[in-house]
């Protein structure tokens, strides 16, 4: 089951300790975003990335790990994904992402790998766009497509536990490729 990006440690560091910056999502945005979901700053606020993050094209700021809104009714939510249910009505909304640039990600990807392909860049594919049970994404990498300069993450690795290593579509380790990632 996809879930997008997750942080998990941080390049030549350990284990990741957050450095989550809180942005803000225009009043009445219309799109949700889901948790693992990369986003980019549009008018200094968060949006989700058109189609998905390439080579120096939609630069991401990272991935939404939460938010926190306030619905039409006045209700403030803090939640796993921003949900534009109702028409985008949501006021006051502040997006969490995970702007680290040396962070590395769990994300799954679309098919095993050979060792040879570690360190190589691959583009992503959005998936079905979300689910609105887990609030997790569906962005996953797209190994099968294969090598690909213009794509937006460098596959580090898979975490081995007897299990996950001998699946048919493992959980990876990613960092973001050289260009596909705005400092903010």
């Amino acid at each position: 089951m996809a879930f997008g990006f997750r942080p998990s440690k941080v390049n030549g560091d350990s284990t990741n300790t957050g450095g989550f910056a809180e942005i803000p999502i225009a009043s009445a945005y219309a799109t949700s975003i889901f948790n693992g979901d990369p986003v980019v700053l549009n008018a200094g606020n968060v949006q989700l990335v058109a189609g998905v993050p390439a080579d120096n094209a939609n630069p991401t700021i990272g991935p939404l790990v939460g938010c926190r809104y306030t619905t039409s009714d006045g209700e403030i939510k803090y939640a796993q994904y921003y949900n534009a249910n109702g028409g985008g009505s949501n006021t006051d909304a502040f997006a969490y992402v995970a702007t680290k640039e040396n962070l590395w990600f769990r994300i799954e990807s679309n098919a095993a790998f050979a060792t040879a392909q570690v360190g190589v860049q691959y583009a992503l594919s959005a998936g079905s766009g979300g689910s609105t049970t887990t609030g997790n994404s569906s962005y996953i990498v797209d190994v099968t497509a294969g090598a690909n300069a213009a794509g937006a993450v460098i596959l580090m690795g898979c975490p081995q536990d007897d299990e996950n290593e001998n699946t048919s579509s493992p959980v990876v380790f990613v960092k973001w490729a050289s260009g596909t990632h705005s400092d903010f």
